[in-house]
C-alpha cells in the first residue's frame, strides 16, 4: 500500500510518532482550522493529541500564589523545550509554530483573566488542550471534531494503563481561588485543581497536512516516489510461457528511491510478487489454466515509502496447447549422393484443434540441424548432395499460435557417393526385324575406374 497524506486521514485515525525513541500513539483531533475567527491562520493544519498521557508534571509553582495564565506556566515550557526534545528530530523539525488562544491575568490581584485569540495568541509548538478544545464549557477556543459528541468517555486518559487525570491549559477564575487551573478526571469530567498538583500530561501539536503515514501508521517526513511513468505488456500472453514485463522509471522528491515491485493477478484474485528490485523490466512465468490477469507496478525508495500503483487493462492468456509429436517418421534405407529421397510422416494430432503445419529438419554428418520443409504436407522430396557421409530427419508439428511438438526422429542413413557406370550406344530404339547375324557397338565407362562388369540381354535372355 502506498503512504498517504496525513491531511487524508480521517478524525479520530491514530497514527505513531517517535518520542524517546519509540513509536507512540497520537490521536488526530482535528484537520484544519477550528474556527478562523478565534484562531490564527498558523492554526490550519492537522491537529495530534497523544492518546496516552505521557507522564506527571505540575502546571505551575509560584510563590506568591497569585494567579498566573498559561503563558507562565511551567508546564508549557517543559513542552516546548524538554519533551518536544523527546520526539524524532525530523518530526519535531515540522511541527508548526502556531498562536493558540489562552487566558492571560494582569498584574491586579483578583481581577479577571483576558482571553487572547486569533493574532494575538499564544505562540506555540507544543502545548496542552482547553477544556473547551476537549469539548468541554469554557470560552477558550473552539471544540475540536473529535470531540464534538462532548461526551465525558471521549476524553478519558491512561497512564501505564490506568485512568488518570491530566491538565489542560486554562486556568480556573473564582474569585479567591487563584492557583487553580483545569484539568480532567478519570472519569472525563473538568475540574479545577491548585496548579502545583501532579497531573498527566498529553501533549499537542499541529502538523503540515502534506506530510506522509505509512503502511505502519507511522509520521514521516519522506515523501513517497512518483508513480511509473508506464506500463508495457507483450500483444499476446500465452499461459505457462514467459513474458518479457517493462515500466517507465519514477522519480523520487528525497533523490532516494530504490526500486520497483511488480506484481500481477489472475481472475480477478489474490496478487502475486514476480519481481522487486531496481530493475525496470523483468521476465517471469504466466500461469497457465487462468482466464484473465493484470499487472501493476509500484515503485518504492530507502525510507519504505511507496507510489500509487501503475495498474494494466486485464488481458486474455491464451491456454494453447502445443500439438502432438507425428507418431513415425519414414526415411528410405537407401541412399544415392547426388540422387534425391523422399521423407515421409504420420499426421499429428492437436487437442485444441488449431494443428497448422509440419517442420522438416535434416543433418549431414552429424553437424547442425536446418529445416529443409514447412508446411502442410506429409511428405517432402529432398536432393542428396553427392559427398555427404551422413543425413538424417526429424520432424515436428505446429499450430496456430507457434507453439510446436517434440520431434520424431530418423535414424542416421549412410549416403552411397558411388555413381553407377554409364553405358552409351549410338544404336538406340527398336533395331527392327533381323534375320541373320549383327552386332551393336556400345562404350563403357565409369566415374571413379572402378571395374565394371557388363551383361548383355537379347529379348530377355542373357548372351554373355
Amino acid at each position: 500500500m502506498a503512504a498517504v497524506t496525513l491531511g487524508s486521514k480521517a478524525v479520530g485515525s491514530i497514527v505513531k510518532i517517535k518520542v524517546e525513541d519509540a513509536l507512540r500513539d497520537f490521536i488526530i483531533v482535528h484537520q484544519g482550522n477550528p474556527d478562523s475567527n478565534i484562531y490564527d491562520a498558523s492554526c490550519n493544519g492537522t491537529w495530534v493529541l497523544q492518546k496516552d498521557i505521557f507522564e506527571t508534571h505540575i502546571w505551575a509553582e509560584h510563590p506568591n500564589s497569585i494567579n498566573i495564565g498559561y503563558n507562565e506556566a511551567q508546564v508549557r515550557n517543559y513542552l516546548e523545550t524538554d519533551w518536544k526534545n523527546k520526539m524524532d528530530s525530523k518530526i519535531r523539525a515540522q511541527i508548526k509554530r502556531v498562536k493558540i488562544p489562552y487566558f492571560s491575568y494582569s498584574a491586579a490581584f483578583n481581577t479577571a483573566p483576558t482571553l487572547n485569540s486569533g493574532t494575538n495568541g499564544l505562540s506555540s509548538s507544543v502545548f496542552l488542550l482547553s477544556p473547551n478544545e476537549l469539548g468541554g464549557s469554557k470560552a477558550e477556543g473552539a471544540v475540536l471534531d473529535c470531540f464534538a459528541s462532548g461526551l465525558p468517555e471521549g476524553r478519558i486518559a491512561y497512564l501505564d494503563g490506568v485512568l488518570t487525570d491530566y491538565w489542560t491549559r486554562a486556568p480556573y477564575y473564582g474569585g479567591v481561588l487563584r492557583t487553580q487551573v483545569y484539568y480532567i478526571n478519570a472519569q472525563g469530567q473538568q475540574k479545577p485543581e491548585s496548579y502545583d498538583h501532579k497531573f498527566g500530561i498529553r501533549p499537542a501539536f499541529i502538523l503540515p497536512p502534506d506530510l506522509y503515514v505509512n503502511d505502519s501508521g507511522e509520521v514521516v517526513t519522506n515523501q513517497p516516489p512518483t508513480v511509473p511513468s508506464s506500463l508495457t505488456l507483450p500483444a499476446t500472453i500465452y499461459g505457462g510461457k514467459r513474458v518479457s514485463i517493462s515500466w517507465g522509471a519514477s522519480t523520487d522528491p528525497d533523490g532516494n528511491l530504490e526500486g520497483y515491485a511488480l506484481e500481477y493477478s489472475t481472475d480477478n484474485r489474490w496478487w502475486a510478487l514476480p519481481y522487486r528490485g531496481p530493475d525496470l523490466s523483468t521476465t517471469c512465468t504466466m500461469p497457465f489454466g487462468a482466464e484473465t490477469i493484470t499487472f501493476r507496478v509500484k515503485a518504492y525508495d530507502s525510507e519504505g515509502a511507496e507510489s500509487a500503483y501503475r495498474v494494466s487493462e486485464p488481458r486474455t492468456i491464451i491456454n494453447n496447447t502445443a500439438p502432438y509429436a507425428p507418431a513415425s517418421i519414414t526415411v528410405p534405407e537407401q541412399v544415392q549422393g547426388g540422387g534425391q529421397l523422399t521423407v515421409t510422416w504420420e499426421a499429428a494430432s492437436d487437442s485444441d484443434g488449431d494443428l497448422s503445419g509440419y517442420s522438416l529438419e535434416r543433418q549431414t554428418d552429424g553437424g547442425a540441424w536446418a529445416e529443409v520443409y514447412s508446411g502442410p504436407e506429409l511428405s517432402f522430396t529432398d536432393s542428396i548432395t553427392k559427398g555427404w557421409e551422413t543425413v538424417a530427419y526429424r520432424v515436428r508439428a505446429y499450430d496456430t499460435h507457434g507453439e510446436y511438438s517434440p520431434y520424431a526422429s530418423s535414424e542416421a542413413r549412410t549416403v552411397n557417393n558411388n555413381t553407377p557406370p554409364e553405358i552409351t550406344c549410338e544404336a538406340t530404339g527398336d533395331l527392327g526385324t533381323k534375320t541373320g547375324d549383327f552386332s551393336v557397338a556400345y562404350q563403357v565407362s565409369d566415374e571413379e575406374g572402378d571395374p565394371v562388369t557388363v551383361t548383355e540381354l537379347l529379348d530377355g535372355a542373357q548372351l554373355r
